[in-house]
Protein backbone atom coordinates (compact mmCIF):
# COMPACT_ATOMS: atom_id res chain seq x y z
CA UNK A 1 0.00 0.00 0.00
CA UNK A 2 3.06 2.40 0.65
CA UNK A 3 4.59 1.61 -2.42
CA UNK A 4 1.29 2.02 -5.02
CA UNK A 5 -0.22 4.74 -2.74
CA UNK A 6 2.74 7.02 -1.83
CA UNK A 7 5.23 6.20 -4.42
CA UNK A 8 3.50 5.46 -7.16
CA UNK A 9 5.02 2.45 -7.98
CA UNK A 10 4.57 0.44 -11.51
CA UNK A 11 7.74 -1.53 -12.01
CA UNK A 12 10.15 -3.50 -10.23
CA UNK A 13 13.01 -4.76 -11.88
CA UNK A 14 14.57 -7.52 -10.21
CA UNK A 15 18.04 -8.54 -11.47
CA UNK A 16 18.23 -11.94 -9.85
CA UNK A 17 18.79 -14.95 -11.60
CA UNK A 18 16.30 -17.41 -12.26
CA UNK A 19 17.81 -19.84 -9.60
CA UNK A 20 17.18 -16.91 -6.60
CA UNK A 21 13.76 -16.39 -7.83
CA UNK A 22 12.28 -19.48 -8.12
CA UNK A 23 13.53 -20.09 -3.95
CA UNK A 24 12.06 -16.64 -3.33
CA UNK A 25 8.86 -14.76 -6.05
CA UNK A 26 8.71 -11.05 -5.83
CA UNK A 27 5.19 -10.70 -4.30
CA UNK A 28 2.45 -9.48 -6.92
CA UNK A 29 1.15 -6.24 -6.55
CA UNK A 30 -1.90 -5.32 -8.06
CA UNK A 31 -0.89 -2.92 -11.37
CA UNK A 32 2.66 -3.27 -10.60
CA UNK A 33 4.67 -4.99 -13.55
CA UNK A 34 7.31 -7.55 -12.02
CA UNK A 35 10.40 -7.39 -14.67
CA UNK A 36 12.95 -9.84 -14.50
CA UNK A 37 16.34 -8.57 -15.85
CA UNK A 38 19.57 -11.41 -15.81
CA UNK A 39 23.09 -9.53 -15.74
CA UNK A 40 24.63 -12.86 -14.22
CA UNK A 41 25.12 -15.56 -16.91
CA UNK A 42 23.57 -18.54 -15.41
CA UNK A 43 25.00 -20.77 -17.87
CA UNK A 44 27.42 -23.20 -15.73
CA UNK A 45 26.96 -21.05 -12.79
CA UNK A 46 24.71 -22.94 -10.22
CA UNK A 47 27.14 -23.60 -7.51
CA UNK A 48 28.21 -20.64 -7.59
CA UNK A 49 25.44 -18.95 -7.75
CA UNK A 50 23.77 -21.02 -5.38
CA UNK A 51 26.77 -20.85 -2.39
CA UNK A 52 26.65 -16.94 -2.66
CA UNK A 53 23.06 -15.80 -3.20
CA UNK A 54 21.50 -18.05 -0.38
CA UNK A 55 19.37 -20.07 -2.28
CA UNK A 56 20.68 -23.18 -0.43
CA UNK A 57 19.99 -24.62 2.80
CA UNK A 58 23.83 -24.95 3.29
CA UNK A 59 25.53 -22.82 5.64
CA UNK A 60 26.39 -19.79 4.17
CA UNK A 61 29.66 -19.12 5.83
CA UNK A 62 30.68 -23.09 4.43
CA UNK A 63 29.49 -21.34 1.23
CA UNK A 64 31.28 -18.50 0.84
CA UNK A 65 35.00 -19.82 1.78
CA UNK A 66 34.66 -22.55 -0.18
CA UNK A 67 33.53 -20.20 -3.15
CA UNK A 68 36.87 -17.65 -2.22
CA UNK A 69 39.09 -20.98 -1.83
CA UNK A 70 38.24 -21.78 -5.32
CA UNK A 71 38.69 -18.90 -6.65
CA UNK A 72 34.86 -18.11 -8.22
CA UNK A 73 35.13 -14.99 -6.18
CA UNK A 74 37.61 -11.95 -6.43
CA UNK A 75 38.20 -8.02 -6.37
CA UNK A 76 37.34 -8.56 -9.74
CA UNK A 77 33.68 -10.03 -9.32
CA UNK A 78 31.66 -6.20 -10.59
CA UNK A 79 34.21 -6.68 -13.98
CA UNK A 80 33.11 -10.28 -14.67
CA UNK A 81 29.51 -8.73 -14.69
CA UNK A 82 30.11 -5.91 -16.22
CA UNK A 83 32.32 -6.83 -19.16
CA UNK A 84 30.09 -10.33 -20.30
CA UNK A 85 27.43 -9.95 -23.22
CA UNK A 86 24.51 -10.51 -20.30
CA UNK A 87 25.46 -7.91 -18.19
CA UNK A 88 25.60 -5.22 -21.01
CA UNK A 89 21.86 -6.24 -22.42
CA UNK A 90 21.24 -6.44 -19.14
CA UNK A 91 22.06 -2.93 -17.96
CA UNK A 92 20.86 -1.77 -21.37
CA UNK A 93 17.44 -2.90 -20.70
CA UNK A 94 17.86 -1.27 -17.04
CA UNK A 95 17.92 2.21 -18.62
CA UNK A 96 15.17 1.27 -21.59
CA UNK A 97 13.25 0.76 -18.45
CA UNK A 98 14.13 3.85 -16.49
CA UNK A 99 13.26 5.72 -20.25
CA UNK A 100 9.76 4.53 -20.43
CA UNK A 101 8.73 4.96 -17.01
CA UNK A 102 4.95 7.04 -16.92
CA UNK A 103 5.29 10.46 -15.54
CA UNK A 104 4.05 10.21 -12.18
CA UNK A 105 5.14 6.46 -11.53
CA UNK A 106 8.43 5.03 -9.71
CA UNK A 107 10.21 1.94 -10.40
CA UNK A 108 12.25 -0.30 -7.83
CA UNK A 109 14.87 -2.00 -8.78
CA UNK A 110 16.78 -5.11 -6.66
CA UNK A 111 18.55 -8.21 -6.50
CA UNK A 112 19.26 -10.66 -3.30
CA UNK A 113 20.86 -8.07 -1.29
CA UNK A 114 20.78 -5.35 -3.06
CA UNK A 115 24.23 -4.22 -3.31
CA UNK A 116 26.08 -5.70 -5.60
CA UNK A 117 24.12 -6.62 -9.33
CA UNK A 118 21.65 -3.48 -7.85
CA UNK A 119 25.09 -1.50 -6.89
CA UNK A 120 26.26 -1.12 -10.10
CA UNK A 121 22.90 -0.46 -11.66
CA UNK A 122 22.85 2.80 -9.05
CA UNK A 123 26.61 3.51 -10.40
CA UNK A 124 25.91 3.56 -13.97
CA UNK A 125 22.34 5.55 -12.93
CA UNK A 126 24.17 8.00 -11.26
CA UNK A 127 26.82 8.42 -13.45
CA UNK A 128 24.00 8.99 -16.72
CA UNK A 129 22.54 12.00 -14.38
CA UNK A 130 25.81 13.69 -13.94
CA UNK A 131 26.59 12.78 -9.86
CA UNK A 132 30.46 13.07 -8.86
CA UNK A 133 32.20 9.37 -8.70
CA UNK A 134 33.05 9.93 -5.10
CA UNK A 135 29.52 10.83 -4.12
CA UNK A 136 28.49 7.65 -6.33
CA UNK A 137 30.73 5.93 -3.90
CA UNK A 138 30.03 6.68 -0.67
CA UNK A 139 26.15 5.86 -1.30
CA UNK A 140 27.47 2.54 -2.36
CA UNK A 141 29.09 2.11 1.24
CA UNK A 142 26.18 3.05 2.82
CA UNK A 143 25.32 -0.72 2.63
CA UNK A 144 27.78 -1.40 5.19
CA UNK A 145 26.06 0.74 7.71
CA UNK A 146 22.56 -1.46 6.83
CA UNK A 147 24.44 -4.22 7.33
CA UNK A 148 26.53 -3.68 9.95
CA UNK A 149 25.39 -6.42 12.58
CA UNK A 150 25.41 -8.84 9.70
CA UNK A 151 28.96 -8.36 8.65
CA UNK A 152 30.24 -8.71 12.36
CA UNK A 153 28.05 -12.23 12.69
CA UNK A 154 29.49 -13.27 9.42
CA UNK A 155 33.63 -12.20 10.30
CA UNK A 156 33.07 -14.00 13.77
CA UNK A 157 31.82 -17.68 11.96
CA UNK A 158 34.39 -17.32 9.12
CA UNK A 159 37.27 -16.79 11.78
CA UNK A 160 36.21 -20.04 13.48
CA UNK A 161 36.32 -22.05 10.33
CA UNK A 162 39.48 -20.58 9.25
CA UNK A 163 42.98 -18.29 10.00
CA UNK A 164 43.07 -16.90 6.59
CA UNK A 165 42.67 -13.33 6.66
CA UNK A 166 42.47 -12.59 3.67
CA UNK A 167 39.29 -15.10 3.26
CA UNK A 168 37.67 -13.23 6.08
CA UNK A 169 37.87 -10.14 4.42
CA UNK A 170 36.35 -11.74 1.29
CA UNK A 171 33.46 -12.98 3.63
CA UNK A 172 33.45 -9.21 5.51
CA UNK A 173 33.36 -8.26 1.80
CA UNK A 174 30.80 -10.37 0.49
CA UNK A 175 28.42 -9.83 3.21
CA UNK A 176 28.66 -5.88 2.66
CA UNK A 177 30.42 -4.21 0.09
CA UNK A 178 34.04 -2.93 -0.44
CA UNK A 179 34.70 0.07 -2.23
CA UNK A 180 37.78 -1.40 -3.54
CA UNK A 181 35.48 -3.96 -5.45
CA UNK A 182 33.60 -0.71 -7.20
CA UNK A 183 36.51 1.41 -7.52
CA UNK A 184 38.10 -1.64 -9.81
CA UNK A 185 34.87 -1.91 -12.15
CA UNK A 186 35.10 2.22 -12.44
CA UNK A 187 38.67 1.90 -13.16
CA UNK A 188 38.52 -1.10 -15.89
CA UNK A 189 35.35 0.85 -17.62
CA UNK A 190 37.82 4.14 -17.56
CA UNK A 191 40.78 2.00 -19.35
CA UNK A 192 38.80 0.34 -21.74
CA UNK A 193 36.15 2.75 -22.81
CA UNK A 194 37.48 6.32 -21.84
CA UNK A 195 35.06 6.63 -18.34
CA UNK A 196 31.65 5.02 -17.43
CA UNK A 197 29.58 7.67 -19.03
CA UNK A 198 31.30 6.48 -21.95
CA UNK A 199 31.05 2.64 -21.61
CA UNK A 200 27.17 3.99 -21.11
CA UNK A 201 27.15 5.14 -23.98
CA UNK A 202 28.86 2.77 -26.44
CA UNK A 203 27.74 -0.45 -25.35
CA UNK A 204 24.26 -0.07 -22.96
CA UNK A 205 22.83 1.81 -26.54
CA UNK A 206 22.01 5.23 -24.17
CA UNK A 207 22.40 7.93 -26.57
CA UNK A 208 22.94 11.98 -25.04
CA UNK A 209 19.47 12.58 -25.58
CA UNK A 210 18.69 9.94 -23.68
CA UNK A 211 20.98 11.47 -20.69
CA UNK A 212 18.82 14.58 -20.95
CA UNK A 213 15.53 13.02 -20.83
CA UNK A 214 16.66 10.98 -17.73
CA UNK A 215 17.93 13.99 -16.14
CA UNK A 216 14.54 15.87 -16.45
CA UNK A 217 12.80 12.51 -15.66
CA UNK A 218 14.55 11.81 -12.29
CA UNK A 219 16.67 15.23 -11.34
CA UNK A 220 14.51 17.89 -9.25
Amino acid sequence: KKLTEEYHLATVIDFRTSIEVESAPNPSIEGVENKEIRVVDEEGKKDIINKTSGATDADPVDGMIQAVKNGKITPDMYISIIKTETGQKGYAEFFQTLLAKEEGKSILFHCTSGKDRTGIAAVLFLTALGVDEETILNDFELSNEFFKDQIAYMEAAAKKKTDDEEVIETVKNLTGVSRSYMERMISYLNEEYGSVYDFIIKKLDVSEADIEKLKEMYLE
